[in-house]
């Protein structure tokens, strides 16, 4: 990937300690700070997918990727499409840039990790499948030209297209119900899902996509805003 390897999910929190308490209650475990950056965040992760909950200086979801030596290839970014709106480069501090895709989503690179692997077990939500998002892309070859595979895709949210890399998969759809984004997991057993979240006092939402059936899909939303759907799953074995 010319990009580096997916980190984590960066989402900003006016409310970090409730959106924190949320995701530990998905069972989603917090991940050990290496000390590499000083920016105030706590990343929770279930090893597949790990989300950094920000106060501060991140203002849209964005995708981290860890690349190292990218100060030297700014250009091949730029040229491949990504737009660059900040870069933080130097000798004595930690190297990062911010930047976007026309139309499509906000991304960051690192000079490297900023917290430690957790081991892989799912969360109550199950399997992570991917971050689905509205996109109106009008040249989709962008994200190619930065790494990723496309292939086009028949979702919960109608026909789109799917980027994958080697850690993280986006799913791109003109509509995705009333939030623009979206972490979708497969889920074994939905109703013990259903079950363990009202044990543990965490309400269902289904106004952010009237149009899901509550038999096969269920819908949760974080403090900070993020919409998570849990969809029954449609087969049992997994590479």
């Amino acid at each position: 990937m010319l990009i580096g390897r997916f980190l984590e999910f960066a989402i900003p929190t006016e409310r970090p300690l409730e959106s924190l308490e949320f995701y530990r209650q998905l069972g989603f475990k917090v991940a050990t700070d290496t000390g590499a950056d000083v920016s105030s965040q706590v990343v929770v992760s279930d090893g597949r997918l790990s989300i950094a909950l920000c106060d501060r200086r991140t203002t849209q979801p964005t995708l981290v990727f860890v690349c190292p030596g990218f100060s030297s290839r700014i250009d091949q970014f730029e040229r491949a499409g990504l737009i660059v709106d900040d870069a933080v480069i130097g000798e004595h501090t930690f190297n990062r840039l911010d930047g976007h895709i026309q139309n499509g989503p906000h991304l960051r690179l690192v000079e490297a990790r900023t917290h430690s692997p957790v081991r892989q077990q799912h969360s109550l939500l199950g399997w992570f499948e991917d971050i689905s998002l509205v996109s109106h892309l009008r040249d989709m070859s962008v994200l190619e030209a930065l790494g990723f595979v496309a292939l086009p895709s028949q979702g919960v949210f109608g026909d789109g297209l799917t980027f994958t890399s080697d850690a993280i998969t986006l799913s791109v759809y003109s509509s995705v119900g009333s939030s623009s984004i979206w972490l979708t997991f497969d889920c074994d057993d939905l109703g013990g899902l259903r079950s363990a979240l009202a044990r543990r006092g965490v309400d269902e939402d289904y106004d952010l996509a009237g149009h899901l059936d509550r038999d096969h899909h269920l819908i949760v939303k974080a403090p900070e805003g993020m919409a998570l759907l849990a969809k029954k799953s449609d087969y049992t074995t997994r590479e």
